[in-house]
């Protein structure tokens, strides 16, 4: 029958084992072997970390992307109206642009036509862009002086050039100009007129088959006048307002005489027939 161990009884240890065992638990001893495993630890982290931030310093030197310089760019000007080819030329040479000059109507483009037109311009464009210049003959100022509203507005939309009127209906008479005649100008250059409403005037009218011995007529006012021996058809104008208005009028060598007042706009103011020789037609208003 076998024996059951005894917990409390011990066994003697082999004695190179025990010596190792009081070996370690020396003080001096664990001191030693602590420091060893922590400075063991610490390098070995520190080598890590330091082998780390090496790598990511690498990584973000390599990856970092180098700036590129911007480019230098120029102003394309805007020309105003009264800026020639020459003009223009000279100052987009100043300021490093490239051109090209084009007309508007046939014919080669001089320095002395004007800008009508810059493509590009108002704007910010690399060095050396090539603008596009469109130029036009000079406009000569016509003489408009005599001529009514709607006259003068054809005449200038033919010569190229734009009006400024002081006045207002179409029948108004333009009395001056403020540019002289024959004056070269850039097209759509403004040129200022002065119009003034045209004189009203009544009309008298004498008409018949043959001709007038006399009419006799009203001036204006208290004035009269006569004329004899007159081949019709007869006519005369007087200042609209002017006073009392009359006309008789004498067959000399036909059948039928007749006698007619209108007003400023055509309007009949008096009309009067008479028939057979020597016959006298009178009309008043």
């Amino acid at each position: 029958m076998t024996e059951a161990p005894n917990p409390g009884r011990s066994f003697p240890l082999p004695p190179k084992l025990r010596d190792a065992l009081r070996a370690l638990t020396n003080p001096f001893v664990l001191g030693a072997l602590g420091v060893a495993v922590v400075l063991g630890v610490v390098g070995t982290l520190g080598v890590q970390g330091i082998a780390s931030t090496s790598r990511h310093a690498t990584a973000a030197h390599a990856t970092k992307p180098k700036p590129t310089p911007a480019e230098k760019k120029v102003y394309a000007p805007l020309f105003p109206k009264t800026a020639t080819v020459k003009d223009a030329e000279a100052q987009l040479d100043e300021i490093g642009l490239t051109y090209q000059v084009v007309a508007v109507e046939d014919g080669t483009p001089s320095p002395a036509w004007y800008v009508t037109d810059a493509t590009p311009s108002g704007e910010n464009v690399s060095p050396g862009t090539r603008v596009t210049l469109t130029a036009h003959a000079p406009a000569s100022v016509p003489n408009l002086v005599g001529s009514t509203i709607a006259q003068a507005e054809k005449t200038a939309q033919a010569a190229g050039i734009s009006l400024d009127v002081s006045g207002f209906g179409d029948d108004w008479k333009i009395d001056s100009q403020d540019i002289p005649p024959g004056t070269a100008l850039a097209p759509g250059t403004l040129v200022g007129l002065e119009a003034s409403e045209p004189p009203q005037f009544d009309t008298y009218r004498v008409t018949g088959n043959g001709t007038a011995g006399v009419i006799t007529y009203s001036t204006g006012g208290t004035g009269s006048s006569q004329a004899s021996g007159v081949r019709l058809p007869w006519s005369f104008q007087v200042p609209a307002g002017s006073g009392f208005l009359y006309v008789s009028a004498q067959d000399g060598s036909g059948t039928s005489i007749t006698c007619t007042i209108t007003g400023p706009d055509g309007s009949v103011i008096a009309t009067n027939t008479a028939t057979g020789r020597y016959s006298i037609a009178q009309c008043n208003g």
